[in-house]
């Protein structure tokens, strides 16, 4: 938004002010951090385990993998991220279990962020993982010992992940 305002003195002054309430791609920027109220709420958003056909005996051996993903939805009072570790076998067998959990920051005012395109969410969001992550809250710690402690019971050794989430970052 601009605002321009006209002053007529015995000089002509011309005083241009900016004011920009939402993130713009003009000279004046403003992060979408200071839309939040530095406050947050994270936690267990959803544990999924799904039991799976072993492999035959005369199969090879079956490959256990693990991806993070992130997502984002935009709230009318908050940001929420979501992070998901899903553990699988290829080829499929066992089990597959995925696990998610959320961190949800609070915005100032009601629909900030309803204008902000998801470009530049998204854009701020792998700039700053850490911030919106929280990660000095442990969450991927806490996640990794969940993983371990459900694949433990089948019996076998436990799958024992990285506790921080290897995203790659832009």
């Amino acid at each position: 938004i601009l605002i321009t305002i006209k002053i007529e003195l015995p000089y002509l002054l011309l005083i241009t002010v900016c004011i920009t309430k939402l993130y713009n791609n003009g000279d004046c920027l403003l992060m979408i951090k200071e839309l939040l109220n530095n406050s947050y709420r994270a936690g267990l958003a959803n544990i999924d385990l799904q039991d799976l056909k072993e492999l035959p005996s005369d199969a090879p051996a079956a490959e256990f993998t693990f991806h993070d993903d992130i997502a984002w939805h935009i709230l009318p009072d908050r940001l929420r991220i979501e992070c998901t570790r899903e553990f699988s076998f290829n080829p499929e067998c066992n089990f597959r279990l995925r696990i998610t959990y959320f961190v949800e920051h609070f915005l100032k005012e009601e629909n900030s962020l309803s204008n902000v395109s998801k470009e530049d969410v998204a854009k701020e969001i792998s700039e700053d993982l850490d911030y919106y992550l929280q990660t000095s809250q442990g969450l991927a710690a806490r996640l990794s010992m969940l993983a371990a402690q459900i694949t433990s019971t089948f019996g076998g050794t436990p799958a024992i992940t990285p506790p921080f989430f290897p995203i790659k970052r832009a």
